[in-house]
């Protein structure tokens, strides 16, 4: 349980001898409940034994990369179950745009421009977006044949804030190729970790593939890895982020 103060002060100028007055203040409670993050690899000893480099290390990396890629996608778009974090698109209070027609170089501005019209800090803002997006605003042009975010973008920024491409986004399969964009002061997202890559290795347990076929390691001498993660997000402030949806990203 994290309070969070959820109203500011107030500061005024008076006339000699007129009332201060007063904001009354409120916290909110913000609370973050563990979610349960598993991912596990079965392998066969032979292949441990006659690999000349670290092939259970290799798996390792492969289930810890997978699993972070996990957690970025349930930190945009987690539906907030009993078992799934929240993430972003689904908080009350966040920010929508929506995008009609081929992208154009106004959208970084306006997007951003929901978050701004707030007084969130602004203390880590950037952008999120598809890498399939980035392409179509780099080759952006106006009336005169000039590329209009093309320099600016070189230098790492849109509209004057990093943007991170993620490919967690998902792009639709339909005529234009609906995709997602967000912006928002990430100092606003709070991680909340019990235990983050807890790693198990067992050669004799009893497990099941993802056929839900029974399989005994040892008989079978074979190795599983297990990695689990007890953590939950939430947003202190859900004005503090916005969304653009139903980008074009194909006329």
């Amino acid at each position: 349980n994290m309070p969070v103060h959820e109203i500011g002060a107030l500061s005024f100028f008076i006339g000699e001898t007129n009332k201060v007055k007063g904001k009354k203040q409120t916290l909110k409670n913000l609370k973050l409940v563990s979610k349960k993050q598993v991912s596990m690899v079965i392998m066969s000893n032979e292949l441990i034994r006659n690999n000349s480099y670290e092939a259970d290390m290799a798996f390792l990396n492969d289930i810890i990369n997978e699993m972070a890629v996990k957690m970025n996608e349930v930190a945009l778009s987690g539906t907030g179950t009993d078992f799934t974090p929240k993430g972003i698109d689904n908080y009350t209070g966040v920010g929508y745009l929506t995008q009609i027609g081929v992208v154009d170089g106004a959208l970084p501005s306006q997007l951003a421009g929901l978050v701004e019209a707030t007084d969130v800090p602004m203390e880590k803002p950037y952008f999120v977006m598809p890498r399939v997006l980035r392409s179509q605003l780099y080759n952006v042009k106006d009336g005169s044949g000039n590329y209009v975010l093309r320099e600016e973008m070189n230098q790492g920024t849109i509209y004057g804030y990093p943007f991170i491409l993620s490919n967690v986004i998902p792009v639709g399969t339909d005529a234009h190729k609906l995709t997602k964009a967000y912006f928002g002061d990430w100092s606003q997202f709070v991680i909340g970790e019990q235990a983050m890559f807890e790693i198990a290795t067992s050669t004799e347990a009893t497990v099941y593939d993802e056929n839900d076929t029974r399989i005994d390691l040892f008989s079978q001498d074979c190795t599983a890895i297990k990695v689990t993660s007890f953590y939950d997000f939430a947003v202190r402030y859900a004005e503090a982020f916005a969304v653009a949806k139903d980008i074009w990203t194909k006329a």
